[in-house]
């Protein structure tokens, strides 16, 4: 493992220790997505003028935010904590936290990012404690497409999806996770991704 790696999944352990520590009552920690940045096909570096900012459809407010080179450890990567709700039965959501189950939309805006804010990607949480690689733009998360909640794309989501894309379910929620390319509509472009989740997950 080369040292630059090291570092970061050092940097990593630590804002995880971090986040238990500071949210004492949670159980387990937040989720933490990170990886490389790239606007419009440019590299977004640490002296870049650029915000991450996390979403889900069933808070009004930022569930999380990064603002590049905030983290010096991270270097030219982002470190984007998505803060969950620290009630574990998840039957109640402040306005800046999300439910394991929701699917997080994540936004770039700032003077590096011409027409901002921009969505990147969308990110089903499965579990408290995810670290996860996403490079952005470019890499779709597997679980992307599971409406059932059970963290996979299996055939129990096959009329959930075609429901979204026939019409017949425009809730926030369900039109963010059929939208698996992240281009801000759940339509036809996604059904070769839902195939490929299927296929990955049968």
């Amino acid at each position: 493992m080369n040292r630059r790696i090291s570092l970061f999944l050092l940097a990593v352990s630590c804002i995880l220790a971090a986040s238990t520590a500071t949210f004492a009552s949670i159980p387990e920690p937040s989720v933490l997505l990170y990886g490389t940045l790239s606007i419009g096909g440019e590299p977004v570096g640490a002296g870049d003028d650029v915000r991450l900012y996390a979403m889900v459809p069933e808070a009004p407010d930022e569930v999380g935010s990064y603002l590049m080179g905030s983290n010096v450890n991270a270097g030219n990567l982002y470190a984007l904590q998505v803060r969950l709700e620290s009630l574990a039965d998840g039957t109640q959501q402040s306005n800046n936290r999300a439910l394991v189950g929701q699917t997080v939309q994540v936004f770039a805006e700032g003077d590096d990012v011409p027409g901002g804010p921009v969505l990147l990607t969308n990110f089903k949480i499965c579990e408290r404690g995810q670290v996860v690689n996403i490079d952005l733009p470019g890499t779709v998360p597997g679980n992307l497409g599971d409406f059932d909640g059970d963290c996979d794309v299996d055939f129990d989501d096959l009329n959930p999806f075609v429901d979204v894309l026939l019409g017949n379910n425009m809730t926030p929620s369900a039109q963010v996770t059929a939208d698996m390319n992240a281009s801000g509509a759940a339509n036809g472009a996604d059904i070769e991704l839902f195939v490929q989740a299927l296929l990955n997950n049968g």
